[in-house]
């Protein structure tokens, strides 16, 4: 997650560093919510960071030349939905979230290091 989080910032520009304060910020929160309340009881707490890192990316997006950030923001909808079944379905859905915010996490950043290497390929403006 770093070396990703660390060449979106450094190689995309001033959109891939706002976007990459931002992952990190949902990141360490999420982190200090897990440890000062526990997995489960942190989680409503949790998707809010999710939510918030959704519309700020999703309002990064917007302004962005590049497509990378559409494509981040649509993974990461994903981990937002799941969580929103977590809330609406607790005991049907027990380790979905936890699971499904993990991996959409993976092709997210990806894309966003996709898209920043093939716009810098293609000598589009950052």
């Amino acid at each position: 997650m770093l070396c990703s989080v660390g060449l979106i910032a450094h190689r995309g520009g001033r959109v891939g560093q706002q976007a990459a304060f931002a992952i990190m910020l949902a990141a360490v929160t999420t982190l200090t919510l897990h440890v000062h309340f526990g997995i489960e009881r942190s989680q409503p707490f949790v998707l809010f960071v999710d939510c918030a890192l959704l519309a700020y990316i999703s309002v990064i997006a917007q302004r962005a030349a590049s497509y990378w950030p559409i494509w981040f923001a649509g993974f990461h909808s994903v981990a937002v939905a799941t969580g929103l079944a977590r809330m609406i379905f607790p005991v049907s859905v027990p380790q979905i979230y936890i699971d499904a915010s993990e991996f959409w996490a993976l092709p997210a950043l990806g894309a966003a290091v996709a898209g920043i290497l093939l716009d810098r390929r293609a000598g589009l403006p950052t």
